[in-house]
């Protein structure tokens, strides 16, 4: 045993060493192992066996192999470092050189500012501050991570915060607390984020990205898989492979599409939307440009002014509301209400409650209203309409016959094929190409005409011009006009 060896030239112990301090400016070969307090290395050292040491420094330009185990409490290399076996720090190490581990690296706080390689897992309960290039072939379990270099995880990671400012690669699954993605950052695997994730540049996941907060994207998040989180706020771009499923909010100002199911509570768009297997919202707000395939079931929906509302599937919701140009193709449903102030076409059949309709509304098959419809500008029917009381002041046009409980009409209302009525007050212009049945009562105080038969089990009052082609049939009849 020595007390501090200084050793300028050249050294050789067959035998293990144990001293005090080494310190070394020529060559050093330890055969056997060595138990040092601090060794400092300004020239070249070979150590086959287990080193143990406090403080282990290896200076600019020296070469520092270990053929075994280190174990230290603090390891500061400016050189190349070359260790072939595991290495286990109390403290610290300190990375500015090349530093290439064969096995596995235990410690606290990891600060690499050059270029180290692990070759299989590395361990750290404090922090890994990287600025150049980290490789690590194995597991990586860290605590805080922040990044400003190349990080490249080559198996699973656990991560517990991670900040990025410029590469993160990890090739299989990763899981953390709260991530920050400020440059690139590409997980091969899942991502499983307990808290949030905030993403300013480019996130790339190859599988799911599951997320128990909110997730906050202003650039690009692409993810081969599904996505999972408590909210989702985006002001950039977002692509989704799988579904979408989300326990809050949906708002996005930019782009997204998602190629599976959406599952979310509320959506707020003011951006471009695409959902490729349809969606379930509680209320969906559109103040941009919404696509959707496929079925389609939510509480509210609204569509604001001068706004695009595709959906290419079924419909049903509590309420829709339609203040720009709606595309349905397919059917569509409403529990409570539809209201339309602008462009709504609907391929299929619509069924409603209640129907406002202040725009331009096409149907192309059936429309069915069990409350009350009211048209104040332009709706066409293509199939049969089955229809509840109705006040007309547009023009309603039913193109294959109508049922109606009671109709009011103070402009043009147009039935191709059979009428079925309770009553019937034509104050305007009023056609029916074919029969007209009334269970109630017929009023005309302008234009009514009907090609084939009047039929009313009530009376037929006329003060204005009335034209039946074929029979008419009634209790009562009052004729102050034509």
């Amino acid at each position: 045993a020595a007390n501090n060896i200084t050793n300028t030239n050249e050294l050789t112990v067959n035998g293990k060493l144990s001293a005090k301090d080494v310190t070394n400016s020529g060559t050093l070969t330890l055969k056997n192992g060595a138990e040092l307090e601090d060794i400092a290395n300004s020239g070249n050292a070979y150590i086959t066996g287990k080193t143990s040491a406090e403080n282990i420094t290896n200076n600019e330009g020296n070469i520092f192999n270990a053929e075994g185990d280190v174990n230290a409490q603090n390891i500061t290399n400016k050189g190349d470092m070359d260790i072939y076996g595991n290495t286990e720090t109390e403290l610290l190490i300190t990375n500015s050189g090349s530093l290439d581990v064969t096995g596995s690296v235990t410690g606290k706080d990891f600060t690499n500012t050059g270029s180290a390689s692990v070759g299989e897992e590395l361990t750290l309960t404090g922090n890994l501050n990287n600025t150049n290039s980290l490789t690590v072939n194995g597991l990586a379990n860290l605590h805080d991570v922040t990044n400003s270099g190349t990080l490249t995880l080559k198996d699973d990671a656990d991560i517990h915060n991670l900040t990025n400012e410029n590469t993160v690669l990890i090739s299989g699954n990763a899981d953390a607390n709260n991530i920050i993605n400020n440059k690139q950052m590409s997980v091969d695997g899942n991502l499983s984020v307990a808290v949030d994730v905030k993403n300013t540049d480019t996130l790339t996941v190859k599988k799911d990205l599951n997320v128990a907060g909110n997730i906050t994207t202003s650039k690009t998040l692409d993810v081969t898989g599904s996505v999972s989180a408590a909210n989702l706020t985006n002001e950039g771009s977002v692509s989704v492979g799988g579904t979408l499923t989300a326990s809050g909010d949906v708002s996005n100002t930019n782009t997204i599409t998602v190629v599976g199911k959406v599952i979310v509570e509320d959506v707020t768009n003011s951006g471009i939307l695409t959902f490729g297997n349809g969606a379930e919202i509680n209320d969906f707000v559109n103040n941009g440009s919404a696509y959707i395939t496929g079925s389609t079931i939510a509480n509210n929906i609204t569509n604001n002014e001068e706004k695009i509302f595709n959906i290419t599937g079924d419909v049903i919701a509590q309420n829709i509301n339609n203040k720009g140009d709606m595309d349905i193709t397919g059917n569509a449903a409403a529990e409570v209400l539809i209201l339309n102030s602008a462009a709504l076409d609907v391929t299929g059949t619509l069924t409603t409650v209640d129907f406002t309709n202040n725009g331009i509304a096409n149907i192309s098959e059936n429309l069915i209203s069990t409350g009350i419809l009211n048209n104040t500008d332009v709706l066409t029917v293509e199939g049969q309409a089955g229809l509840n009381d109705v006040t007309n002041s547009g023009t309603l046009t039913l193109k294959n016959g109508a049922d109606i409980h009671d109709l009011t009409n103070d402009n043009i209302v147009k039935i191709t094929g059979n009428a079925n009525t309770n009553n019937v007050v034509n104050n305007k212009q009023m056609t029916v190409e074919g029969s007209l049945a009334s269970t109630g009562n017929v009023i005309n105080k302008d234009e009514l005409t009907v090609t084939n038969n009047l039929t009313t089990d009530g009376s037929i009052t006329n003060t204005k011009t009335l034209n039946a082609g074929g029979s008419v049939s009634t209790i009562d009849f009052t004729n102050s006009g034509n």
